[in-house]
Formats: structure tokens, C-alpha cells, sequence
């Protein structure tokens, strides 16, 4: 096992050999892939008699909590990928046993999970000016009426889960900065979740701060045969009446 350290450096990898608990040998696993913060995602490799452990020693899900991400209604998706390259899961630790002989197999399974996971906490990681932009908007509709529920979950027509900002008198509310990226994603998101259910009430709410007007109108557009379509401005002169 050991002798594979080379091997792991030229793929982007490095090494350490450290202690477990009971004073055995671990070699710990830094790899190349990192969260959105740049963090890199590390494992290790126990020995067990004739088995060999990849553990990540709960760190990779403990992420996400220290993070401060709401997670209550995420679990179950992050919970499926694991299940998905089956791994076993308990109390937050991430792991795998295999035979010396499959090592390669194990190795390969549990770094496929982690990349995955990965990718689910960056689309998750959202940019101060866009946490702003969403503060500003449960502002806005606060004056009309009670927020519901923050981080709301809806299942799309593929089973997949969305998140939008919030509810509200059963209207469910995203808050979106004007870009390419964000539409694009907006918009597949809102055809999946027509295709399970086409009646629900969704609300978005562009931001059109130092926004071409001509730029909002062309987003409008291509949103509003999925959703309601209003921009921050107009927002602000809804009153209850």
C-alpha cells in the first residue's frame, strides 16, 4: 500500500503516513479535488488484517455543517450519491472495506463519490452579492406578506431536488442576479419541475441593479412561459393593499 505514494503524487495526490488510534499505521490521502472554498478533500487508508479501509473520517459531510449550509431537507440527496457507489455511511464517516486485491476498485468508488459530492456543495456556494440580493428580496416581500419557509424543496419530473429562496402564500420565490450562467441553470430548473408539477405557483424576482434594461426584458422573456417574471424595482412598489 504504501509503495503506491509515487503513483498518487503524479496524479495530483499526496501521502502521509500517520497514526490511527490504536497506534497502527495510517497512510492519509490529500486529493486534487477541493470544495468551493479551495479546501482539498483528504481520506484514509487503514490497514485491517486482510481488508484495507478508505475512510474520510466524517470530515467530507462534517463540510457542509461547519459551513452553515441548511442541510435538513439536502441529506437525502447527498445520502443517494454515497448509496449510489456504495459506500457505507455511519454517523457522518464515509467508508469502504476491500480486499488488498480490489484496492484499485475501493479507491476508485470512494474518490467518484467524493467528486460528486463535491460538485453538489458548489452548486450549493452562492456569492456574497448574490446572498445580499436574496436578503434585500425577504425584505421586500416581508412588507407584503409572512415568509412560509426559507430553502423550500421541490422534487422535479427526473426525481431531482430544487431549492428555491422561499415560500409564500404557497408561491415559491427565487431571487436571481442577471447572467447567462444563472439563467441557463434557472431555466432547466423550472422545465423539470413543470414536468412534475405544472400548476405550482413560482415567482422570480431578477435583479436589475446596474442591469441594461434591454438585458432584463430579454430575461424576462425566455423565463416567464415557465414562471412569473417581475424585476427588484417593480418589486419594491407592490404594496398590500
Amino acid at each position: 500500500m504504501i509503495n503506491c505514494c509515487e503513483l498518487f503524487k503524479n496524479l495530483g495526490f499526496t501521502a502521509e503516513k500517520t497514526k490511527g488510534c490504536d497506534g497502527s499505521d495510517v497512510l492519509r490521502i490529500t486529493t486534487p479535488s477541493t470544495f468551493s472554498d479551495g479546501q482539498p478533500v483528504f481520506f484514509y487508508l487503514i490497514n485491517n488484517n486482510e481488508k484495507i479501509q478508505l475512510t474520510d473520517d466524517a470530515s467530507t459531510l462534517f463540510k457542509f455543517v461547519k459551513d452553515g449550509y441548511e442541510m435538513k431537507n439536502r441529506w437525502k440527496s447527498i445520502y443517494s450519491i454515497i448509496d449510489k457507489y456504495e459506500l457505507n455511511r455511519n454517523n457522518g464517516e464515509i467508508y469502504i472495506d476491500v480486499d488488498n486485491s480490489n484496492l484499485w476498485q475501493g479507491f476508485g468508488q470512494f474518490i467518484a463519490c467524493v467528486n460528486e459530492i463535491i460538485n453538489y456543495e458548489k452548486g450549493l456556494h452562492i456569492a456574497q452579492p448574490t446572498l445580499d440580493f436574496v436578503e434585500m428580496v425577504a425584505a421586500e416581500l416581508e412588507k407584503i406578506a409572512p415568509i412560509q419557509e426559507r430553502n423550500p424543496v421541490i422534487i422535479g419530473g427526473s426525481h431531482k431536488e430544487y431549492t428555491f429562496n422561499f415560500k409564500q402564500n404557497d408561491r415559491y420565490v427565487d431571487a436571481v442576479p442577471v447572467h447567462p450562467t444563472s439563467t441557463g441553470h434557472l431555466l432547466r430548473k423550472l422545465v423539470d419541475i413543470r414536468l412534475a408539477q405544472p400548476e405550482l405557483d413560482i415567482l422570480i424576482v431578477l435583479n436589475d441593479n446596474n442591469v441594461d434594461k434591454n438585458k432584463i426584458d430579454k430575461e424576462m422573456l425566455v423565463l416567464s412561459s415557465m414562471a412569473s417574471v417581475i424585476d427588484f424595482t417593480d418589486l419594491k412598489q407592490l404594496r398590500v393593499h
